[in-house]
């Protein structure tokens, strides 16, 4: 999911930051320089970080966000929600990652979030 935001990179983070760990989700990396966030790994189950539900790999979603610059003080911003499609210890774990589908509460998760960024800053 893309957007255009008009703030600037510490504001936008921040408020990502906010809007994600109302969400139930822990900020593993976050880097204003790099206009970078990713999440731990989520069990939308349990509401615990954990990435070891073996059998039910679509339960357990995954956050990131980019900003990028596009004019001052522009920001397109990039979101994506991921589960793993299996658990494969002899792949790296980024091959193993899709796109939550349509209907899926990671999506509705990611679109809340999106939605109270272009509250605060439109869009």
């Amino acid at each position: 999911m893309i957007d255009t935001i008009q703030a600037e990179a510490e504001g936008l983070i921040e408020e990502l930051e906010r809007r994600t760990i109302d969400e139930g989700f822990s900020i593993r990396v976050s880097s204003v320089l790099d206009g970078y966030i990713e999440t731990d790994w989520l069990n939308l189950v349990t509401q615990e970080s954990d990435d070891g539900d073996i059998a039910h790999p679509e339960r357990v979603i995954l956050l990131r966000f980019w900003i990028d610059p596009v004019g001052p003080p522009g920001y397109q911003l990039t979101a994506e929600a991921v589960h793993r499609r299996v658990f494969d210890p002899s792949l790296d774990p980024r091959q193993t990652e899709v796109m939550v589908p349509e209907g899926h509460e990671g999506e509705a998760m990611l679109l809340r979030i999106l939605g109270g960024i272009r509250e605060r800053f439109g869009g």
